[in-house]
């Protein structure tokens, strides 16, 4: 298949009814529900993938349009019954990486870890999240990602040890 262009994948998305963004400083596309609440928004780096992720948006939300939220995606009142083990950081309760099935099962959920990856660079590169819980995160997600089939990455080192260190700089020798 053709490589499609932001614009193809814009114009596919949002002939479903849904919104499309590509996130240039990430190299991510958000899709989301028409409402573009964060709730609903999935992150990927694959446009395939968000146009697929799309369709399957839009169908749950023709077959059930009373829903609250999309099968995969955790509202409120699910992350309140979550029990500590199922997050990133446990005693903050931030970076959800399980759901909770049918009958009360805790079940990983390979789409949380990796957007919980996601988040946690990010706010460590606004130097709102220590190195340490950065890791945490990471090993957490990776040992989630490995439950689910999927590889969890290996994440970069940062050779001068701050957050946001552009490559440009990495590159200077001091």
């Amino acid at each position: 298949m053709a490589k499609l262009t932001q614009k193809e994948v814009t114009k596919r998305i949002r002939d479903l009814g849904l919104r499309a963004k590509y996130i240039v400083e990430y190299g991510e596309w958000r899709v989301t529900t028409s409402d573009n609440s964060e709730d609903n928004a999935y992150y990927t780096d694959d446009p395939e993938d968000a146009i697929s992720t799309a369709q399957y948006m839009a169908k749950a939300i023709k077959d059930n349009p009373r829903a609250c939220a999309l099968p995969g995606e955790l509202t409120t009142k699910a992350r309140d019954k979550l029990p500590g083990k199922a997050f990133g950081l446990p005693k903050e309760r931030k970076y959800p990486m399980y759901r909770m099935a049918r009958g009360g099962t805790l079940v990983p959920s390979g789409s949380h870890a990796s957007n919980a990856k996601a988040r946690a660079q990010q706010e460590y590169d606004k130097g709102r999240l220590s190195k340490k819980k950065l890791l945490q995160i990471d090993r957490k997600a990776d040992k989630v990602l490995r439950e689910c089939g999927t590889k969890g990455k290996k994440r970069k080192s940062n050779p001068m040890g701050a957050p946001g260190t552009s490559d440009l700089v990495r590159k200077l020798k001091f």
